[in-house]
């Protein structure tokens, strides 16, 4: 057939080349993401699933200007509110909120807000940190 998928060229042995080898995608939450490989962009990475740049800064809870590394799970859809399996997390030395939303696929602001955790707070080591239902109110 003469329809070619993105990225496919063929050559005079009509033996298909990727030049850009696609992503596989893998899912977390029920929140699909890729792992980021070496050379990886957000405007590459956008334009292989058809987002815009700002939709994966949004969806993985950084800023504009920030860097990928290679092997960091980068999601491209929104993550959820909450976590569908797990209750708890008990937070390493020096992890920080946005690396265990990454974990559970959870969005950092929700994580915070279930948390009773401000903007910029991380936690201490061992604290239990709550994924699905918001921790008591301290009496």
């Amino acid at each position: 057939s003469d329809t070619k998928r993105k990225n496919e060229v063929k050559n005079i042995d009509n033996f298909v080349i990727q030049p850009y080898a696609l992503h596989q995608i893998c899912s977390n939450n029920k929140v699909d993401y890729i792992k980021v490989r070496p050379g990886d962009s957000f405007q590459s990475i956008a334009q292989e699933f058809n987002l815009r740049d700002w939709e994966l800064y949004k969806y993985n809870d950084l800023n504009e200007g920030e860097f990928l590394s290679s092997g960091q799970i980068l999601y491209i859809q929104p993550k959820r509110s909450r976590s569908g399996s797990y209750e708890f997390h008990s937070a390493k030395a020096n992890e920080t909120m946005r690396e265990i939303a990454q974990r559970y696929g959870i969005k950092e602001k929700s994580l915070r807000r279930k948390n009773r955790m401000d903007k910029g707070t991380q936690p201490l080591e061992n604290q239990k940190i709550y994924l699905k239902k918001t921790k008591p109110k301290s009496r």
